[in-house]
């Protein structure tokens, strides 16, 4: 049985992180079409797939299938994003001068601006 929730979930977690079918398909080795059968509830997934997809998405395997919330996926990315946050903290203030610091400031903020969409 096909589960539609997985189907929209995958889709809609694929768009919000702005990647392709192609992008996830070559994760579980499949073709971009099988990814699109899978949102599109014409296939399932294996439990393989399903680990290496969300995986991929960053996402609990219980979220896709439908077992987890929204509001618990929202919860646990901001749970990722503090927790990646405050590792760049600690790294930056464990930098030896205030020119080292400088200097990783200017990298940093010169990638950020970079990666900003």
């Amino acid at each position: 049985m096909i589960n539609i929730d997985l189907a929209a979930r995958l889709r809609a977690r694929r768009e919000q992180m702005g990647v392709t079918c192609d992008e996830v398909a070559a994760v579980v080795d499949l073709e971009a079409s099988g990814i699109e059968a899978i949102e599109t509830g014409e296939r399932g997934l294996t439990a393989a797939e399903l680990r290496g997809v969300a995986s991929y998405l960053c996402v609990e395997e219980a979220y896709l299938a439908g077992e987890q919330s929204l509001n618990e996926l929202v919860a646990s990315d901001q749970a990722n994003i503090d927790g990646m946050i405050a590792s760049i903290v600690q790294a930056f203030r464990a930098l030896p001068n205030i020119m080292t610091q400088r200097v990783a400031y200017d990298q940093m903020k010169e990638l950020l601006d970079d990666l900003a969409v």
